[in-house]
């Protein structure tokens, strides 16, 4: 076995442990404690956990939101994502970069990754390289082939041009370039 897959299980096992304690003692609420809760369960695929700690905070960071919204994304419980980004009162990239991966992620989604993606702009937030490919992914699985060349030629007014070496986006550039005698019409 390699240290990962007994690393994993431990941490996770610890985690459980943490938040059994954190719950049974009703320790004061903490931002820092309940951020970490929330990621860590998050991590841990106990979404339902983690929301029962989101819910016991006061005040929603963008920080928990934002793992919250990973991991409902990941569940592939979309209502429920969307339920937290419009309940988050201060965004900022990362949040959106949450709703634009999960988005992405689906044929049935993938048009909404392109509508957060133009309100994030719209509000003046510069996108993040995982930003691009997230959108080229959309683009691709959407086939719409002039919205990515858009997309492409933002991303080529950034520093990110020059700093990508990601193969994952790459595949999406190419995967969208090799889709687009199926383009669809929006």
């Amino acid at each position: 076995a390699s240290t990962c897959e007994i690393v994993f299980p431990v941490a996770s096992s610890l985690a459980k442990q943490v938040h059994a304690q954190v719950v049974k003692s009703n320790v004061e609420a903490d931002d820092v404690l309940f951020t970490g809760l929330v990621d860590s369960d998050v991590k841990s695929g106990r979404v339902d956990y983690a929301r029962r700690v989101f819910d016991m905070m006061l005040e929603k960071n963008v920080v928990c939101s934002t793992s919250m919204i990973s991991g409902y994304m990941n569940q592939g419980s979309v209502e429920e994502a969307e339920y937290i980004f419009k309940r988050t009162q201060e965004k900022d990239v990362v949040v959106y970069n949450a709703m634009i991966e999960g988005y992405s992620k689906s044929l049935e989604t993938a048009q909404r990754a392109l509508e957060v993606y133009i309100d994030m702009l719209q509000l003046n937030y510069g996108p993040a390289i995982s930003t691009f490919a997230s959108i080229i992914g959309a683009c691709s699985m959407l086939s719409a082939f002039e919205i990515g060349q858009q997309v492409q030629a933002q991303l080529m007014n950034t520093q990110f041009f020059t700093d990508i070496n990601g193969k994952c986006f790459y595949r999406h550039v190419l995967k969208m370039w090799k889709n687009r005698g199926r383009k669809k019409s929006f």
